[in-house]
């Protein structure tokens, strides 16, 4: 499933801006505020990521680094996935 691209008009929007405010500030915001990045391919932004980054303040848009796993892929994610898909199908069924 990909992330739903929403325009500039959109993000400003969401951000309480005028379009052309949001366009001028969006290098700044990138740059100093961890705002995210347009998504490669896309004429947009992740509305998953503006909305992350909206909801904690502009403190970022990713989660910050696992104690355990560092910054890498969250392990205990995979490894409950592939539990429960054990568990649904069997376990012959990967």
């Amino acid at each position: 499933m990909y992330a739903r691209c929403i325009t500039a008009e959109e993000v400003a929007e969401r951000l309480q801006l005028a379009e052309r405010t949001f366009r001028n500030k969006r290098r700044h915001l990138e740059q100093h505020h961890n705002f995210p990045p347009k998504m490669p391919g896309c004429n947009g932004w992740s509305e998953p990521a503006v909305a992350r980054w909206i909801e904690t303040n502009g403190n970022g848009y990713l989660p910050g680094p696992d104690p355990v796993y560092g910054t890498t892929v969250d392990r205990r994610l995979i490894e409950d996935a592939a539990g429960n898909l054990a568990r649904e199908f069997g376990r012959t069924a990967a």
